[in-house]
């Protein structure tokens, strides 16, 4: 009976520790970089896709990439889930794991040294020390960790050198992006997380963070999960594809109408326009 007991609570810990566990096979993270200079340039997408390592390797792979890359310009990292410990490493034939989240830091108590694969003063991460001062259950049903962080540069006695806040959702990743735990965001970029979805299964959705753009020159615009066009004068080729470049409609447009949308980002192509909306 004791037996059957334990069973039982090994279960219901495994079943508690992945209620809201992005980090598996096919997720996209999606996530929209502004540029905050003077005047504002255009925004850009950053696409995060996880998939399965080769040669059955107990790891997985992410590839990052923006909008204006290929992927086969991808960041690769390799990612490694411990209960609810995130780990990345770069792709080096032996990995060199470091703490990406701690989802299981709770509130007063030690923090942990997080690290995120930005280059910082020649070396090849940043790494805070970060801790957890509230929780709460949003209403979407996600679970936000306020996270105040510690870091330090160019300090040779070892002193805190800035302090910043930020938002991880539980299971998720930072507000600003799923290699971004850290805070300290690079001087005149802003980061925001848009979307982060695994088939038809949406995580996180927060289209808000992307002002909708409409293009006159060829009459087209996105609203309301709708690709609009108006008066458009000739058969114009439109190709529409989701965020991690795979082909959802191609089509011809001609005229005023407008074409459903599928659900989560989508990106319309027509000649050299690009337009960057969510379907609902």
């Amino acid at each position: 009976m004791k037996q059957v007991f334990f069973i039982l609570l090994a279960l219901l810990t495994v079943i508690g520790a992945l209620a809201e566990n992005a980090f598996v096979p096919g997720t996209v993270w999606t996530s929209y970089v502004q540029g905050v200079d003077y005047p504002m340039p255009p925004g850009k997408f950053e696409t995060a896709i996880l998939e399965s390592a080769e040669d059955g390797a107990e790891y997985m792979k992410m590839s990052v990439f923006e909008d204006d890359e290929t992927r086969n310009e991808s960041r690769v990292y390799y990612i490694r889930q411990e209960g609810e410990k995130i780990y990345f490493s770069f792709p080096t034939e032996i990995p060199e794991w470091k703490l990406l989240y701690d989802f299981n830091l709770t509130e007063g108590e030690e923090g942990a040294d997080i690290f995120s694969p930005w280059e910082v003063e020649t070396k090849p991460y940043l790494v805070t020390y970060d801790i957890c001062v509230g929780t709460r259950v949003n209403e979407k049903g996600l679970t936000e960790m306020t996270m105040h962080e510690y870091g330090k540069l160019s300090d040779e006695e070892g002193n805190t050198t800035w302090f910043d806040t930020g938002t991880w959702l539980k299971g998720i990743g930072s507000t600003f992006g799923v290699m971004r735990p850290n805070f300290a965001g690079v001087l005149g970029v802003g980061y925001q997380l848009v979307e982060v979805r695994n088939g038809d299964k949406v995580f996180y959705s927060n289209p808000s963070a992307v002002k909708e753009l409409s293009y006159t020159d060829i009459g087209l615009s996105i609203s309301n999960g709708k690709l609009i066009y108006t008066d458009v004068s000739e058969p114009t080729r439109i190709i529409i594809s989701s965020a991690d470049g795979g082909v959802l409609k191609q089509t011809f447009i001609v005229g005023s109408g407008s074409i459903e949308l599928a659900p989560g980002l989508n990106i319309v192509r027509a000649g050299k326009t690009v337009l960057k909306g969510f379907g609902q």
